[in-house]
C-alpha cells in the first residue's frame, strides 16, 4: 500500500479513538456521579480527552 492510501485510515482511526475517549470520560463522570454545570457539560469531557491524547502523543 502506498502511504497516501493509508493516510485517510489513520485520520479515521484517530477520530474514532477521540470520540470513544470522550464517551469514556462521560461514562466516568456518570459513574462517579459528578454533576457538571450546563456550560461545562459538553466542554469538560472534550478538554480532558484532548489532554489525555496530548499526553499519549508526547510519550510516543
Amino acid at each position: 500500500m502506498k502511504p497516501f492510501e493509508v493516510f485517510p485510515f489513520v485520520f479515521l482511526g484517530a477520530g474514532l479513538l477521540f470520540i470513544l475517549m470522550i464517551v469514556l470520560v462521560n461514562v466516568l463522570f456518570l459513574a462517579l456521579e459528578i454533576e457538571l454545570p450546563n456550560p461545562l457539560k459538553f466542554a469538560l469531557p472534550g478538554m480532558i480527552t484532548s489532554l489525555i491524547m496530548l499526553v499519549v502523543i508526547n510519550f510516543l
